[in-house]
């Protein structure tokens, strides 16, 4: 999903999963005691605008779950970054924080 603005930039949402299956779960000594699985899933959401013709800029807001067995844990992540490109040159360069 994306939606731009050429005044405030463009936005973008996404969501990522990974499933590791399903495992046995057992004791040190071979008893099974049923299955388990798990996963991680991230919610992000991302903005992006250019500052001129060679600059931009853009950050991702991220929501991260994991949970494997009876375990499970939340994160947040922020990622943030600036880009420069100049065509006549075919040189681009990208700094994320």
């Amino acid at each position: 999903m994306r939606e731009t603005s050429k005044k405030i930039g463009m936005f973008d949402a996404s969501m990522q999963f990974i499933n590791y299956g399903k495992f046995v779960n057992t004791d040190e000594t071979g008893q099974e005691y049923g299955n388990f699985s798990g996963g991680d899933y991230a919610l992000n959401i991302g903005w992006g605008r250019p500052l001129d013709s060679v600059f931009s800029i853009g950050a991702n807001f991220k929501t991260i779950y994991s949970g494997l067995q009876e375990y499970s844990s939340f994160g947040i992540a922020v990622d943030v970054a600036g880009s420069y490109f100049n065509s006549k040159r075919q040189l681009g360069l990208t700094s994320l924080l």
